[in-house]
């Protein structure tokens, strides 16, 4: 039950648009939750950059999350800052070399998590107080930066909801 925001990224030597993205996401969910089609027609898809976010019950964003026509197709879809997330950057971070600098992600101090930076260096993301550290964090250390994942969630979220609101005004097209 309920709904999920799903972030999709993809390489910068790739464009899509939301006319892209929508048929692509409707064939990969499409066989594997039965409200997909309605749902993500239905779903504002925020598009910026290399990122697009979109609002989908949670069947759907489960089917989106490990479909694999769309990692085929070069696309990277997450559940935004879940669980999914984490798992993704932890095993991005221990590629990059993050781990044994200080131990797996799971040694972090509580409230701490590894996290992957738009250019590939790992972060440390201390969620309860939304910031960041290049620095493996101490135990009971405190974050020295804003997040940079919460403002571009908090961004998508935005933009989502002004073509929801675009969307509504020109009559639910």
């Amino acid at each position: 039950g309920g709904s999920y925001s799903v972030v999709v990224r993809w390489q910068a030597a790739d464009a899509f648009t939301e006319q892209d993205l929508r048929p692509l996401l409707l064939a990969a969910a499409g066989s594997a939750a039965p409200e997909a089609a309605t749902s993500i027609r239905a779903a504002a898809l925020a598009v910026a950059g290399r990122k697009a976010l979109l609002q989908v019950p949670a069947a759907v964003a489960e089917a989106l999350v490990s479909s694999r026509a769309l990692v085929d197709r070069g696309l990277q879809v997450s559940f935004a800052g879940g669980a999914a997330e984490a798992a993704a950057a932890a095993k991005e971070a221990a590629a990059h070399g993050a781990a044994p600098s200080g131990g797996p992600p799971d040694q972090l101090p509580e409230g701490w998590r590894t996290a992957i930076a738009p250019d590939g260096r790992p972060y440390f993301y201390h969620a309860p107080s939304r910031r960041t550290r290049w620095k493996r964090p101490a135990a009971g250390g405190g974050g020295d930066r804003l997040s940079h994942e919460a403002l571009e969630v908090a961004t998508l979220e935005r933009l989502r909801r002004a073509s929801e609101a675009q969307r509504q005004a020109r009559g639910g097209v």
